[in-house]
């Protein structure tokens, strides 16, 4: 018979990622402690693993400086862990916040040692491949290679609008991060290297058009199969991420759907804006990013995903299937036709 059984015991937070907290092998699971149930307040110290088998625990990164960190994730084959870190030294006018932090990898081998992903350029001229405010909830795709965060900027969070009111607002967006040392400039004091080379895939609109497939936000997402999906015509979408994206229904009320976006190979080409974004405008998508919506609840009674508890969009291992927590949805598929997904008999009647 299965049985519970408890692995950890100290009076602190043992806070675990939506995905990726056990190790390759099996044998660990890694967590931050936090002191918050729900982890809405950023106050942890220490990312720490337990070992499964034998109830011991280890300290594999805790954060100097005042600086706090969380949100943990394991390589896919690697024994390494990727986290949220948040500012050092924190001062009155940098605090934690969805625009203050980065990603940061810790190899199991090497604890208390980290090393930052994503690099950070606050002052023109920006740096295509560094970002301009905050990543979180990194995580890496199968094969171990590109990673996957959500994004806010702090350039855009703290813009003089009066004095520019062609400003683009602070929207949650999505980005990925690709290997390749991405050096910046000491124009900020804030400013720093990083591992990566980073940038936004997904595409916001300020004030999206009601009725359309334009989007206010874009989060929650998750790789789509082991190695991407099939599409209608028979090739092979090596990467793509579903996610969740806040639209705007005929009646201008708001609500989250699920769209797809397809990544291209090449994430240094910038198509119609720069990558890095400008003082008023927020980062552009590389060239050949291709972002679609998959789900039309506008029109239900209650429309759009389930918004409690907090969830992060999956798929199956070929790709072919998204799981959503729906009562009962349909899902267009790629020849136009509809069907429901996940959903019991007697939610399907009811649509």
């Amino acid at each position: 018979m299965p049985r519970e059984r408890q692995l950890t015991t100290a009076e602190h937070g043992h806070l675990l990622t939506n995905c990726n907290v056990w190790s390759p092998d099996g044998q660990w699971i890694v967590y931050d402690v936090r002191s918050d149930a729900t982890g809405s307040v950023f106050d942890g110290r220490r990312i720490e693993r337990v070992h499964v088998a034998t109830n011991r625990v280890e300290v594999l990164y805790e954060s100097p400086a005042g600086s706090n960190v969380g949100v943990a994730t394991y390589h896919p084959t690697d024994e390494r862990v990727i986290c949220i870190h948040g500012p050092e030294n924190p001062t009155d006018d940098w605090q934690y916040a969805a625009y203050h932090r980065r990603g940061v990898i810790v190899e199991t081998a090497r604890p208390g040692i980290a090393k930052t992903v994503d690099a950070c350029n606050l002052m023109p001229p920006f740096k295509h491949g560094a970002l301009r405010g905050g990543s979180h909830v990194h995580v890496w795709e199968p094969a171990g290679v590109w990673i996957s965060f959500t994004y806010e900027d702090h350039v855009l969070a703290t813009a003089n609008r009066a004095a520019h009111p062609e400003c683009e607002l602070n929207q949650r967006n999505i980005g990925i991060s690709v290997p390749a040392w991405t050096r910046v400039e000491e124009t900020h004091p804030r400013n720093h290297d990083g591992s990566h080379f980073s940038c936004l895939v997904t595409r916001t609109h300020d004030h999206p058009k009601p009725g359309s497939d334009e989007i206010s936000r874009a989060c929650e997402e998750g790789w789509i199969g082991q190695t991407g999906y099939q599409r209608a015509d028979g090739t092979q979408q090596k990467r793509a991420l579903a996610f969740q994206g806040r639209v705007t229904a005929s009646d201008s009320r708001e609500h989250d759907e699920v769209f797809v976006v397809d990544l291209p190979p090449d994430l240094t080409i910038a198509s119609d804006g720069p990558l890095a974004g400008t003082l008023t405008t927020r980062p552009r998508p590389p060239l050949g990013t291709t972002q679609r919506r998959l789900t039309f609840t506008h029109q239900r009674a209650y429309p759009g995903l389930a918004t409690a508890p907090r969830h992060w969009l999956r798929s199956s291992p070929d790709g072919r299937c998204r799981l959503i927590p729906l009562s009962a949805f349909r899902l267009q598929n790629r020849s136009g036709s509809s069907r429901y997904v996940g959903a019991p008999a007697a939610a399907r009647r009811r649509d």
